[in-house]
């Protein structure tokens, strides 16, 4: 995937607990953000940058809705205009910071740190994470490793059955092709086994028996969101189909950090068929998440390590499991070609 940002998108930045009356800070794209709730608990995002002397404000405190340099006080509203300055009446109109648009949905916070024009809501494509049906299990990581690693990552789920071959490994899919189609603005890589036995996590949640056909879908949806979607299929009769989405935001916070915020869709009525409470079930996925999750990192932060040390002359080569991981580097780079070549006159 082409290296770069795209700032021209919504990115979750924060889960919506995380942000307070106490500021904290987030990278995005390689721009410090500062974000806390005003007195009225609506959020701010600004630039997290003090322009006197580069101070982070997030080491400030709040005046009301304005949060104040902790290095030499000067003073920003919820707007990022400064308004005050200290031992000085006069307020500079270039002494002020960036306020970012954002959109808080489904217990994320996502910012927009490209264009203000173009910051469209209905670009952010994420939507399970609101709906009221849908129980969800969260876990957050900060990975070493580069946004398109991640991506990569995402794209090719063969690689469960080596890597988490302890977890969630299943040997069909390494013998089940992928199917790939390319949209305007995303990638989709399916695979379905058929006449297969359940997975254990399908016969306890799913509450599946015998045999079923499993499909398992894998979507790139520019510049910062993953999906997969899982579906069981029972053969038997008299059993439901048992479906599922695990969201992944990932964020680059900088060209070799990514800040990835991961969550488990399931409809709340699996509870009452498999008998297990939301609570006990969103324990079990966040073990089973975070222990794929280390396993992951521990690849990722592994091979962005080598990246940067491997002669640059080293060619990449691929294999018949990574179409959907090439066309989603194909739609970055689209995006990033968009964004940073000047417009034909």
């Amino acid at each position: 995937m082409a290296e770069g940002f795209v700032r021209n998108g919504w990115y979750a930045t924060a889960w919506s607990e995380e942000v307070t009356r106490a500021p904290i800070e987030r990278w995005v794209t390689g721009i410090p953000m500062v974000l806390y709730r005003k007195e009225d608990g609506a959020a701010a995002v600004l630039e997290g940058t003090c322009p006197h002397r580069g101070a982070p404000l997030a080491l400030g405190r709040l005046r009301g809705d304005d949060i104040e340099c902790g290095y030499h006080g000067i003073k920003f509203d919820c707007k990022g205009a400064c308004v005050a300055v200290p031992q000085q009446q006069r307020v500079p109109t270039v002494m002020r910071v960036r306020a970012f648009p954002f959109i808080e949905r489904g217990g994320l916070i996502w910012s927009w740190p490209g264009d203000p024009a173009k910051a469209d809501p209905a670009l952010c494509y994420e939507h399970w994470l609101a709906d009221p049906a849908l129980g969800s299990a969260q876990v957050t990581r900060v990975v070493e490793a580069r946004h398109s690693l991640l991506v990569d990552n995402l794209m090719d789920l063969s690689h469960e059955t080596y890597l988490h071959d302890d977890s969630i490994g299943d040997e069909n899919v390494t013998t089940v092709p992928l199917e790939t189609a390319v949209f305007d603005d995303h990638i989709s890589s399916k695979r379905t086994m058929r006449n297969i036995d359940p997975p254990p996590f399908f016969q306890k949640v799913g509450g599946l028996t015998g045999k079923i056909d499993r499909s398992q879908t894998a979507e790139f949806w520019a510049p910062g969101l993953c999906l997969t979607l899982g579906l069981g299929e029972p053969q038997s009769p008299g059993q439901s189909p048992f479906a599922y989405t695990v969201i992944h935001c990932l964020t680059p916070e900088t060209a070799t950090r990514t800040r990835y915020y991961l969550a488990t869709a399931y409809p709340r009525e699996v509870c009452k068929r498999s008998g297990i409470s939301e609570a006990d079930l969103n324990k079990m996925m966040v073990q089973v998440i975070a222990r794929v999750l280390d396993q992951d990192t521990g690849m990722l932060h592994a091979t962005e390590k080598h990246l940067q040390n491997i002669p640059p002359d080293l060619v990449e080569r691929s294999i018949a499991c990574d179409t959907g991981g090439l066309a989603a580097r194909k739609l970055f780079a689209a995006r990033l070609k968009m964004e940073h070549e000047p417009a034909a006159a």
